[in-house]
């Protein structure tokens, strides 16, 4: 969640890690911890692999397969981008 003061972001609710609360550009936000066991275990990934992905290439970015910046998004023509 974020807090937004005058256009801008005042304060969200991380937790110990930006990994908690909503999804953002490229982290994923909160999910099912078991879901982090399945990756691995699907995948054979290790801890600090799984973690990198979850950090950086997830949120908007996996979501969307274009970008992690909504403005991009919002400005594409790309017709898997849609708001309604």
């Amino acid at each position: 969640m974020t807090a937004v003061k005058c256009g801008k972001s005042y304060d969200t609710s991380m937790g110990i890690s930006p990994l908690t609360g909503t999804i953002m550009g490229t982290r994923s936000g909160d999910f099912d911890p078991s879901a982090l066991q399945r990756l691995m275990h699907k995948t054979g990934m290790n801890i600090d692999e799984a973690i990198d992905i979850l950090n950086y290439k997830s949120g908007l970015l996996e979501i969307s397969g274009i970008s992690s910046d909504l403005r991009d998004l919002i400005e594409s023509k790309d017709k898997r981008v849609k708001f309604l």
